[in-house]
């Protein structure tokens, strides 16, 4: 829905070139001269939003981790992960201009690999181990 708006408004140059395009959208409300520039709203949802998303990524890593090495908790690991987070945010993307001419033209390569190659190719990993494992409780019921 927020495609089809921006295409209405901006056109499908400015969609899809543009950064932050629903914050253009915001800035662009004016409902009688009263209900305007809403953006901060929009900002301060981005805000709250990342901040958990960062938080929920982060215990996943920091579990994970801990998980792997079997370790009996997972309290130890989170400063240095928080530490090594940061600097690696800070070293991935350091402004805007680096981060549209490096990231943006291989985003697509990891994207489909990342979010579509992997998980099917778990998916397939966890069907054949569990055809084997049913096949081999039928042999041995039988």
């Amino acid at each position: 829905m927020l495609e089809l708006v921006s295409l209405m408004v901006f056109g499908p140059i400015l969609t899809q070139h543009g950064f932050y395009i629903s914050y253009s959208l915001a800035q662009k409300i004016n409902i009688g001269n009263f209900f305007e520039r809403i953006e901060a709203l929009m900002a301060i949802s981005w805000l709250i939003s990342t901040y958990f998303k960062s938080i929920l990524y982060m215990f996943g890593f920091v579990l994970g981790i801990a998980q792997l090495f079997e370790l009996k908790g997972y309290k130890p690991l989170i400063l240095p992960s928080a530490l090594l987070m940061f600097a690696s945010a800070v070293l991935i993307g350091p402004n805007i201009v680096f981060y549209t001419n490096t990231v943006m033209p291989a985003w697509l390569d990891w994207n489909v690999t990342v979010s579509l190659i992997i998980p099917l190719f778990l998916l397939l990993v966890h069907r054949l181990r569990f055809q084997r494992k049913k096949q081999s409780a039928k042999r041995l019921t039988s």
